[in-house]
C-alpha cells in the first residue's frame, strides 16, 4: 500500500474512534485528509488532556507500527458576546 494511501486510510479509522467516543455535543470536523479539529465544550483543561490521551492510546495501539504517529494541541476558546444588530 502507498505511503498516502495508507495515511488517509488511518485518518480515516481516527475519524472513526473520534466519532465513536467523543461525548454527544462534542464537535469533530475533518480539516484536510489527515488533520481533525475537535472542540470539547464544557470540558476542564485537565479533562480534555485525559480525553486526548485516551484517543490517542485507542489509536496508536496499531499504528506505531506503521510509522504514523498521532499529536494533539490544546487551545481554550473564549467566549464571545455577540451584539443584535
Amino acid at each position: 500500500m502507498s505511503g498516502n494511501l495508507s495515511l488517509e486510510k488511518e485518518a480515516d479509522r481516527l475519524g472513526e474512534i473520534l466519532q465513536k467516543y467523543l461525548r454527544i455535543g462534542d464537535v469533530v470536523t475533518r480539516c484536510n485528509k489527515t488533520q481533525f479539529l475537535v472542540m470539547l465544550p464544557i470540558c476542564r483543561h485537565e479533562s480534555v488532556k485525559v480525553v486526548a490521551q485516551r484517543i490517542m492510546n485507542m489509536f496508536g495501539r496499531c499504528t506505531m507500527a506503521n510509522g504514523i504517529s498521532v499529536r494533539f494541541d490544546l487551545a481554550e476558546l473564549l467566549s464571545v458576546k455577540l451584539e443584535r444588530l
